[in-house]
């Protein structure tokens, strides 16, 4: 990474912690209760400032979403200023989740989704995921660490524009500033792109 990157990604993360340190706990403590909002069946659209998400599986049969702090939802959106949202994901779900969120974290904690759009000006992304169809993750300063599983049988076209980023696969391994190449062939196919100062990306294929 060249001096003047590594410098601007470590200012950048300097102001977004005295950032988060500005919000006052009440709005992102995970020990109040929170409010249970139904997103219905439809794509889920995720809106804020400075929070964190956090996505997760559930055996109900459409997404919902536990919201804490300055947050609201309305038809299926979930937007505020300050907060933390938690996002449950049916099984077998092939919907898309959008992310925007200014400064924040975004967590996965092995979710099945058709689509994962996240943007972000300052962040982390991290955790892992089943992807289907596309993976979307821009961050302006920040860095992506991630497992994906994909289906045995999907092709898969990963591109990574990077100042560092390192790619592990069944099969091999890189490792350099950028990366585009096809993995695998096969029907459907998976696009992935991440763009971010450091990712670091595994990507495994499901038997079965």
């Amino acid at each position: 990474m060249k001096g003047e990157t590594l410098g601007a990604f470590l200012l950048a993360l300097m102001i977004f912690s005295f950032s988060i340190s500005l919000i006052p706990l009440s709005y992102l403590s995970y020990g109040s209760s929170g409010e249970i909002v139904r997103l219905g069946k439809n794509d889920v659209e995720v809106h804020m400032d400075f929070g964190i998400l956090e996505l997760s599986e559930t055996n109900e049969s459409e997404p919902y979403a536990l919201i804490r702090g300055s947050v609201s939802s309305k038809e299926g959106k979930v937007e505020g200023s300050i907060g933390s949202v938690s996002l449950y994901i049916p099984e077998g779900w092939e919907g898309s989740v959008r992310v925007s969120v200014r400064y924040g974290i975004v967590i996965l904690n092995g979710s099945r989704m058709g689509e994962l759009n996240v943007k972000m000006n300052l962040g982390l992304v991290q955790g892992e995921m089943v992807a289907l169809k596309r993976v979307l993750i821009d961050i302006g300063s920040g860095t992506v660490s991630l497992m994906l599983r994909v289906q045995e049988g999907s092709g898969v076209m990963v591109k990574l524009d990077c100042d560092r980023s390192y790619l592990r696969y069944d099969g091999g391994s890189l490792r350099g500033e950028g990366v585009e190449m096809m993995l695998w062939e096969g029907r459907p196919l998976l696009q992935v792109y991440v763009k971010a100062n450091v990712a670091e990306l595994n990507i495994i294929r499901m038997k079965g």
